[in-house]
């Protein structure tokens, strides 16, 4: 143990004969031993258990889809370029479903999981697509104002309400399936990621297509929209089940065509009644009046359009 010194010091004043002052100085050396507590190292795991936890890590096949993923970055450039990323081959009859998602009243997504396990081509693709829709908004009512406007790629969490079955809870914008996801062979799109842009097509092209199935891509579609591989995307009637995945949300707005038709025709009429009445009934002041009255209903009618297309 160490030793720790500690130093005094006494000084002493004496007068001796003829004024003068002599100073004596003494100093003693005090020892003191200060413990110093010893320290318990700490109890390292087995190499069983160290074993075991490394083999519990790497047996997840999505870890072993990001090893491996990060082992072929870790490649050279041509190596990558001669070889690739090997990614998993499936079956033919391997089902695989497109999820879409679209809005079932004012706060409730629903969704719906495409079987496109024997489709080859992309009209039927979006046959299916549009069927699926149309066929989900036939049974709530139909507002001719509210149409299909664009898409999102988006990540999802899914719920089960008891009442109206499986809904949309959380849901993160601009997301597809990550190359992990790809490899560990739960989703599948070529190529991946693409090869421009951050979609695997573009909206404008998906929502034409949708639109007019007739005009597509050929079989382009059906390779590059993400799909999710060997089970669809579902709750289980199940309200602990909670899970998440990829797909293609469709945005709806409204349909601006049909309201610029509607309100030209409301002031045609207006102007029409209001002449009329002006010439029947010789009252130009009259005519002023209704035509006033029709166009301030032609707003209310308007107002109410857009209040409910925000809701």
């Amino acid at each position: 143990m160490p030793w720790h010194a500690y130093s005094h010091r006494w000084t002493r004043f004496s007068t001796k004969p003829g004024g003068v002052v002599e100073i004596q100085t003494t100093q003693k050396r005090a020892e003191e031993v200060v413990p110093v507590p010893m320290l318990t190292p700490l109890a390292s795991p087995s190499r069983t258990e160290r074993e075991a936890k490394s083999t519990t890590e790497r047996s997840s096949p999505r870890t072993v889809a990001i090893q491996s993923v990060e082992a072929a970055k870790r490649q050279s450039p041509s190596h990558e370029q001669q070889e690739g990323l090997q990614f998993p081959t499936h079956p033919a009859k391997t089902k695989r479903y497109l999820v879409l998602c679209f809005s079932s009243g004012a706060h409730r997504m629903a969704v719906r999981n495409i079987d496109l396990t024997n489709v080859h081509h992309d009209e039927i693709l979006f046959r299916k697509a549009r069927e699926a829709y149309d066929e989900a908004k036939a049974a709530q009512f139909r507002n001719p104002f509210i149409v299909a406007r664009t898409i999102h790629y988006v990540r999802i969490e899914l719920l089960y309400l008891h009442h109206t079955g499986e809904s949309v809870g959380n849901r993160e914008l601009d997301s597809i399936p990550a190359i992990e996801d790809v490899y560990s062979g739960d989703y599948s799109y070529r190529p991946c990621p693409p090869d421009i842009g951050r979609y695997p097509i573009h909206p404008d092209i998906f929502m034409h297509s949708f639109k007019d199935p007739g005009d597509h891509t050929g079989s382009v579609a059906v390779a590059r929209l993400p799909k999710k591989m060997r089970r669809p995307l579902t709750c289980a009637n199940d309200s602990l089940n909670i899970p998440t995945g990829w797909g293609i949300y469709i945005v709806e707005g409204l349909n601006w065509p049909l309201v610029g038709i509607v309100i030209s025709l409301l002031m045609l009429v207006t102007a029409g009644i209001a002449l009329a009445w002006s010439v029947v009934q010789k009252d130009v002041q009259g005519g002023t009046g209704i035509g006033s009255l029709i166009a301030a209903l032609t707003d209310v009618i308007v107002s109410v359009i857009f209040i409910v297309n925000q809701d």
